[in-house]
Parts: structure tokens; sequence; C-alpha cells
């Protein structure tokens, strides 16, 4: 990947209302994504590869706990090989 199509982290204002999504381990570099409520957005991956995936958006009326996300980027929507483990909303403080 270019270093103009990589994706930086994006940091929220306090307040900011997200949804943690933990995906079931199978061996990949990111286990967590934390997901603005508001806009769908990822902001924050863990523990590798936000470079990669900060900025997608997810579909959350379509997340569910045992199956696959589904997000967009460049307007093509793809979904992630890794079920939902778990899903947690939080805020930023």
């Amino acid at each position: 990947m270019s270093a103009a199509k990589q994706r930086t982290p994006v940091f929220k204002p306090k307040g900011t209302i997200y949804t943690t999504v933990r995906f079931v381990d199978q061996g990949q570099d990111f286990l967590e994504w934390d997901i603005e409520e508001s806009t769908g957005e990822v902001f924050k991956v863990r523990p590798y590869q936000e470079w990669v995936w900060c900025g997608a958006i997810v579909m959350l009326e379509e997340l569910a706990v045992g199956q696959k996300l589904t997000y967009s980027r460049d307007d093509a929507a793809r979904s992630i090989r890794y079920p939902v483990m778990s899903i947690v909303s939080g805020r930023v403080l």
C-alpha cells in the first residue's frame, strides 16, 4: 500500500459514543475495533493494523455476535472473515 493510501488513527473528542467490536482470535493482526456510533467510522484498532483499518465505515445496523462484520471503503462493501465475538458500547473519556 502506498503512503498516500495508508490510514492513520483518528482521535475523537471527549464524550464521543462508540462501539467496541472484538473478533474471534484466529491468528489475525487485529482483535478489536472502536467504531464511532454516529458515523460508523473505525477510529482505533488493537493490537495492530490501525493504518489499514482506520477510516473504514462499518454497517452498524448489520453488526451481530457470531456474524462477519461488513464495512465499506472506497465505495465498495466488504466483510471481515473473522466472526464478531462481542459488541460493547462506550464513551471517550
